[in-house]
């Protein structure tokens, strides 16, 4: 095993190969040149559009037999897609686009499972045009959970900030309260505290309720009431809560938790984005395996411009680097 992450560079329309590349001026890969997965027809256009120079090894499919011997190179990559790829973009072809993101978390997907890296970092992809190939996927987090044959995963945030996790995923709005059963709870309590010990923190975790008020006792919802028969079972010191959302991430109370328990998707993502969007990193955990991502999308608009900030990418690769070391 090649101990460190394998990069996916996700959607070749977006902003994905561009951060990558950018992330080479830094001193993130001083220690070790990095690997990743996709169109080398596509990075190169990129380097065009860029002006970026750079020296790279290429892998092909049918042939990975990957070292990690430093040989002067700026980094390696696993070609996925042999088809010509020109930038600017006048238009995107959706068609290739899903492909290339597809094709290229799955490669990920096997490399990390097969033992060839230890943990993978993801690049944003268009759901819409991987949905082209495949219905059923929603986003990195179950498309992995599912390639790793995992019974439970979550989806965490983490940042300077605020660190969070999410009870639910992406599931709409009106499915919530019936996804959430006692052993998804405990499941994620149980994350949630192997969570804060790995990230070496020493705060309380915040269970937030998904009423108003946090039910008021039943008289705006039942679903507290799940939360609190857990809670007093477990009997754990750092956990608090059911508490109001509307109050939970005052910036008073964050100074008191290490890591907050959300219901769903924006309940947790939107004050996550609000203090953290340039920096920070969308984890799934709770698997064998590590996966990080960049908490952010395609940003197409931004394509070529040199703005799309790179820290969320560097945060991310960071991160699993040092989790995957203890894991």
């Amino acid at each position: 095993m090649i101990d460190l992450p394998i990069i996916s560079l996700g959607s070749p329309y977006g902003i994905g190969y561009e951060i990558f590349l950018r992330s080479l001026s830094t001193d993130i890969y001083k220690n070790a040149k990095p690997f990743c997965v996709g169109s080398v027809s596509a990075l190169k256009s990129f380097c065009k559009l860029l002006d970026i120079n750079c020296k790279f090894n290429e892998y092909q499919l049918n042939n990975l037999n990957i070292s990690a011997i430093d040989d002067g190179k700026d980094f390696s990559i696993i070609n996925i897609d042999d088809r010509s790829f020109d930038m600017p973009i006048n238009a995107i072809d959706d068609k290739m686009d899903g492909k290339i993101a597809l094709d290229t978390i799955k490669l990920t997907a096997d490399l990390v499972k097969e033992g060839y890296f230890n943990s993978v970092v993801t690049l944003p992809v268009s759901k819409k045009n991987i949905n082209i190939y495949d219905k059923n996927f929603t986003g990195h987090t179950e498309f992995y959970q599912k390639k790793w044959n995992e019974k439970q995963v979550f989806m965490t945030f983490v940042s300077d900030k605020i660190n969070l996790l999410l009870l639910t995923t992406h599931i709409p709005l009106k499915d919530v309260s019936r996804s959430i059963t006692k052993d998804l709870f405990i499941g994620a309590i149980n994350v949630s505290l192997d969570l804060i010990k790995k990230l070496g923190i020493n705060k309380n975790i915040c269970v937030v309720g998904i009423n108003p008020h946090a039910g008021e006792n039943g008289l705006l919802g039942s679903e507290e009431n799940l939360m609190k028969e857990v809670l007093n079972e477990i009997n754990n010191p750092l956990l608090v809560g059911p508490i109001p959302a509307d109050t939970a991430f005052l910036e008073s109370m964050r100074s008191k938790f290490g890591l907050y328990i959300t219901p769903y998707h924006d309940q947790g993502l939107i004050p996550f984005k609000m203090l953290s969007f340039d920096d920070g990193v969308n984890l799934s955990f709770g698997m064998k395996y590590i996966r990080t991502s960049v908490d952010h999308g395609t940003g197409v608009d931004l394509i070529g411009k040199k703005t799309a900030s790179i820290n969320s990418f560097l945060s991310a690769y960071n991160l699993a680097r040092k989790l995957a070391s203890r894991h």
